[in-house]
């Protein structure tokens, strides 16, 4: 079996098309995922599609945001 490998500089756990870099959104945009949630009825996982992110991440930010309101 080939590993394939970027260079020396890129660790190998790092696999063909995954990306080393984390996308970072702005608090902005995470409030307004959060309310685009609450107020389309649709689940976190239909919403990260349309919004083209990650359904973790969407549900993560719901869940703090829920927590740091005093919610389940």
């Amino acid at each position: 079996m080939d590993t394939w490998r970027l260079g020396p500089e890129v660790p190998e756990e790092v696999a063909p098309g995954g990306s080393r870099y984390t996308k970072r959104y702005t608090e902005e945009f995470e409030r307004d995922a959060i309310a685009l949630v609450d107020s389309s009825g649709k689940t976190v996982t239909a919403v990260a599609r349309e919004l083209d992110i990650g359904s973790e991440s969407l549900r993560g930010w719901y869940r703090r945001a829920k927590a740091d309101q005093g919610g389940a």
